[in-house]
């Protein structure tokens, strides 16, 4: 397109030439085909983006292909407190724990107290359990437990729980009897009263315990034979 030098003269266009239209539309193509090509034949970018210790969901490990995916379960820690249990009641307080249990047609109920950590090793654990093995057949048979053998295992101590003596036994009976039995306004001393004694109970007969059960381990190995020993302390039976 020329414009006039002319004042006042209109200006007019002109027409492009063919050839000069015909080598626009080509170039358009060319560079629109060129850019389909780099698109599609180019590897994708991948963008690594950080993601923080708070946005990662737990996986809990289930041992399956599942892909369950789930956070794990919280195991709440309820020690100080008496809550029902299975067929009664448990009480927590520090180390101790305390079932308590009561079958129809008992008078009084039963109380179990025991350490909650273990003792001793769990391979020596395992030992006592044989003094309660013994009286199974098949697992007498599977041991391989002579006659004699299962008679001197009966005659050994099942240690199961805190060593209490008699007049333990008794008072812990009467602090429970008089938990059970208090007013709803006095519940909570009871209640106070209870864990104050397991608490105290099991300092006391810690090295009690512990004596009893090394005892009791020492006897089941003068028993048994170092291959019965294995059997039991590997945990296969």
């Amino acid at each position: 397109m020329t414009q006039s030098n002319e004042p006042g003269r209109a200006t007019e266009p002109r027409d492009l030439p063919t050839w000069l239209t015909v080598v626009v539309i080509l170039l358009c193509l060319a560079g629109g085909g060129g850019l389909v090509w780099w698109y599609f034949s180019s590897p994708p970018k991948v963008v690594a983006v950080p993601i923080s210790q708070e946005m990662r969901m737990p996986v809990r490990q289930n041992g399956g292909g599942g892909g369950n995916n789930r956070p794990p379960r919280v195991v709440e820690d309820w020690n100080g407190d008496i809550r029902p249990g299975n067929n009664g009641f448990q009480a927590r307080s520090g180390d101790v724990q305390m079932w308590v249990r009561k079958r129809d047609g008992q008078a009084e109920p039963n109380l179990t107290v025991y350490y909650r950590n273990q003792l001793l090793p769990r391979e020596q654990l395992n030992l006592l359990r044989v003094t309660l093995l013994a009286n199974r057949e098949d697992q007498a048979q599977r041991m391989k437990l002579t006659p004699e053998q299962i008679e001197a295992l009966r005659k050994i101590p099942n240690v199961r729980g805190m060593q209490l003596s008699a007049d333990e036994q008794k008072a812990l009976r009467v602090t429970w009897t008089a938990y059970e039995s208090a007013a709803a306004d006095k519940k909570e001393e009871a209640k106070g009263a209870v864990l104050a004694m397991l608490d105290a109970l099991g300092k006391k007969n810690l090295d009690a315990t512990k004596t009893a059960l090394t005892a009791s381990v020492t006897a089941v190995r003068a028993v048994l034979t170092p291959e019965q020993q294995k059997m039991l302390e590997s945990g296969e039976l």
